[in-house]
């Protein structure tokens, strides 16, 4: 038997295909289920979902440094947008 790819709180990037076409969605890895034999299977919670779901190891992705750079500039600019907004509101 192999190793898993990923880690417990790790996180990946859950391809386009299975989720949303468009884009690619950043997940938490929360378990590692047992191997069936075939592939590893793993518990995430995707960015902005509610639940969990169950993904195979070739549906995920890591992340690199530079994906998780431009992530926290990301959600920086939109926090900034959010504070803008809340402003603009209470003038």
């Amino acid at each position: 038997m192999d190793t898993a790819r990923f880690n417990v709180a790790q996180t990946a990037l859950v391809l386009q295909s299975v989720i949303n076409r468009n884009k690619s969605s950043r997940c938490e890895i929360l378990q590692i289920m047992p191997f069936d034999g075939k592939c590893f299977q793993y518990r995430v919670r995707c960015e902005h979902e509610r639940f969990d779901r169950i993904a195979q190891e070739h549906e995920l992705a890591e992340i690199t440094p530079l994906q998780t750079k431009a992530a926290q500039l990301d959600e920086r600019r939109s926090e900034t947008k959010r504070d803008r907004t809340k402003n603009e509101r209470f003038k």
